[in-house]
């Protein structure tokens, strides 16, 4: 398989300032941009709890009685157990970056434009015009398909590999100084990527290295 890599790819610049990220784009050829670490990269995990029993009790079926209870006595029907949290899932690791575009090579199209350009193409589905399915030619029956966005992996500083992520969004300054030719010479984008889907216990130790 053909790789091209574009962005950040001097290799006398440590690993562990960068992030990659790799997309297949055909059967025989892949893609991965090389970015330098920005300011800021976070990484959000969240568990959802929610607490199904809530403002129900014993009393809840004979709320006048077990109001005139209360009031009478102090006392109440409601127990601890009612407000036991329950575990309703994991939402998809969310990582936020920022990441840096330089020319130091002295190369603007290699090193910041072609990745601007592949990020973006990255994130693009291939649509059909006008139906959801179409046909190649007279000659050809078979069912032609639009494509949705293909999945990325993720590679930061050779620590984190995650191998099945989705761009959700990406923004960036189009004002930014250009050179000679149009080309920035640097730029800054800033990615929002999440996991394909959940992370499991045991999938832990292979992201984190």
């Amino acid at each position: 398989m053909a790789v091209i890599h574009v962005g950040a790819t001097d290799a006398s610049i440590s690993r562990f300032h960068k992030v990659s990220i790799h997309q297949n784009i055909s059967a025989n050829t892949s893609v991965t941009v090389h970015a330098f670490q920005g300011e800021e990269g976070t990484l959000n995990e969240t568990a959802n709890w929610t607490s199904p029993f809530e403002g129900e009790s014993v009393g809840e079926k004979f709320s006048k009685t077990g109001g005139l209870i209360q009031e009478l006595t102090g006392g109440t029907s409601k127990t601890k157990l009612l407000s036991a949290q329950v575990w309703d899932g994991n939402q998809p690791f969310a990582f936020d970056l920022s990441l840096r575009f330089f020319a130091i090579q002295g190369n603007a199209d290699k090193e910041v434009m072609q990745p601007l350009k592949w990020l973006s193409k990255f994130m693009a589905p291939e649509m059909n015009e006008d139906f959801p399915i179409e046909f190649n030619n007279d000659n050809d029956l078979s069912p032609d398909l639009g494509r949705a966005p293909s999945d990325v992996s993720l590679n930061i500083a050779g620590k984190i590999i995650y191998r099945n992520c989705k761009i959700e969004t990406k923004s960036m300054n189009v004002f930014g100084k250009r050179d000679a030719n149009g080309n920035f010479g640097r730029a800054e984008v800033n990615l929002s990527i999440h996991s394909s889907s959940t992370i499991n216990r045991s999938e832990i130790d292979s992201i984190f290295l």
